[in-house]
């Protein structure tokens, strides 16, 4: 039982978030804090809980911990990148001030969730975006071949 433990603790993904202000305070306007929200977010494919514990370090408040099942690690990063934004998401009213830093309550402006894939977006990406498609109707830049990744 000893070694599924440690087995288990090596394969577990850990995340570091600096954008959390105030975890389990309740976000102005509404009637939830962030640990609320993050445990009840759930992969859109196999609806699993993406994160499993939330904690703030305890030297350092101003940074939050999250770990995260092994397979769920990059959809963990991308909503721990874009928490405000998933938070304005689910409650467009709500106050960020307070719970999140400025740079986060910013990314939230200028940034949107899609639901359906759990992506988010930002203005510049879309653009790019837009950019690349009107590319790829020109016959005359038939001869190249572009694949769009963001992260």
């Amino acid at each position: 039982m000893v070694n599924k433990h440690r087995a288990f603790l090596t394969q577990i993904k850990r995340v570091v978030c600096t954008q959390i202000i105030s975890l389990d305070k309740k976000i102005k306007n509404t009637d939830t804090s962030i640990r609320q929200i993050m445990s009840n977010i759930r992969d859109s494919i196999d609806d699993k809980k993406i994160f499993g514990s939330i904690d703030e370090h305890w030297r350092n408040p101003s940074e939050c911990t999250v770990t995260c099942r092994p397979n769920k690690d990059n959809k963990a990063i991308s909503f721990m990148r874009s928490l405000s934004t998933y938070v304005k998401y689910k409650y467009p009213d709500a106050n960020l001030s307070g719970t999140f830093s400025l740079e986060a309550i910013d990314k939230s402006r200028s940034e949107s969730f899609d639901p359906n894939t759990q992506d988010f977006k930002t203005e510049e990406n879309e653009a790019l975006l837009d950019e690349v498609a009107s590319d790829l109707d020109n016959d005359s830049l038939d001869f190249i071949t572009i694949q769009a990744t963001f992260v």
